[in-house]
């Protein structure tokens, strides 16, 4: 996994990354008529509600001097269909009382090599850390506030104009101190597909917005522990799912993590929470390709610790041990 650093006003952190890609001969593809139209849809919502990342997506077509809508068409218009299983613990639960967030990003292995770090510090923002495989949306991080998040991948029948669920963790992340924050921005903002959130703050606040381009729901677990994997929970959203396509092993994941958390309650450290993203067989590591093509993996895994505490980072399939120490 490249680590990428990206410091100044949001054009600037574009253009530093438009010169990285110009550097290795990127050239953005082609894109449909279909899907150019369906870009110039979203941009409004883009600029009305993250205008700063839609100036972040100009400096990178200023650097190359490429077409923005090309390059716009990855972060707007993204679609994919993916494994991911969060957690956020309350310091209640942990033997240290620190909050944390653990979360496996599951993908196709062959997106490995897009798999980048981003530590970014823009100047009318907050610095975080966050991991991507497509530029300026982050799939997950933790900015210095001790605000941490998480998304997955909820099957839907058709993406709709807004703001893309990247996009949308890239803007929490920059603009957000705390869950309430961060639930208010989810809340207001139009979604362009199904995304499950969790969020977990440095006081111990957890929350899980599930959102849909029609309705938005939150739900703030009262036993200090949330979790989300590939399926809505609530029943309001359940409309909402398109459930023939939804991940095989979804619900098997989050019964292991509820199981996993029933088991340990009052005990629960950094360690705990590495063995059971990084088990395949009683926990949630997409760990065993097969012989599959291009199976789903997990391509990284998180084991955040809220506030000014050390974060964990395996870069690959996790193994116990594996991780490593990440800071801002």
């Amino acid at each position: 996994m490249d680590e990428i650093g990206l410091v100044g006003d949001h054009y600037t952190l574009g253009q530093q990354y438009g010169r990285l890609l110009d550097d290795v001969g990127f050239a953005p593809q082609k894109i449909t008529p279909a899907k150019r139209q369906f870009v110039r849809d979203c941009e409004p919502f883009v600029e009305t509600h993250t205008p700063q990342l839609r100036e972040e997506l100009r400096g990178i077509a200023d650097a190359g001097d490429w077409d923005l809508e090309r390059i716009e068409a990855l972060p707007l218009g993204l679609s994919y269909e993916a494994g991911c299983s969060v957690v956020a613990i309350s310091g209640d639960h942990t033997v240290d009382g620190i909050p944390r967030l653990g979360r496996n990003y599951d993908f196709h292995e062959s997106f490995g090599e897009f798999s980048e770090l981003y530590r970014t510090q823009p100047t009318n923002g907050h610095t975080s850390i966050g991991c991507s495989d497509h530029w300026v949306g982050r799939h997950d991080g933790i900015n210095e506030a001790g605000l941490a998040v998480g998304h997955t991948f909820v099957p839907d029948t058709n993406n709709e104009p807004g703001v893309m669920f990247g996009l949308a963790t890239r803007a929490v992340l920059d603009t957000c101190r705390t869950v309430d924050g961060a639930v208010a921005f989810l809340e207001r903002i139009p979604h362009a597909r199904n995304t499950n959130f969790l969020l977990g703050d440095a006081t111990g606040e957890i929350a899980v917005v599930e959102a849909s381009s029609e309705a938005v729901t939150i739900t703030r677990p009262a036993d200090g522990f949330g979790a989300i994997t590939n399926h809505f929970q609530s029943a309001p959203m359940r409309a909402y799912e398109q459930t023939t396509e939804r991940s095989t092993n979804s619900e098997t994941r989050l019964e292991r993590l509820h199981s996993w958390f029933d088991g340990y309650r009052e005990e629960i450290d950094t360690a705990a929470i590495q063995r059971v993203f990084s088990d395949p067989e009683s926990g949630v590591c997409a760990c065993d390709t097969g012989n599959q093509d291009d199976p789903i993996v997990t391509l990284w895994s998180w084991v955040m610790a809220l506030g000014e505490h050390p974060t964990t980072l395996a870069t690959e399939p996790p193994i116990e041990g594996q991780y490593e120490t990440v800071s801002l």
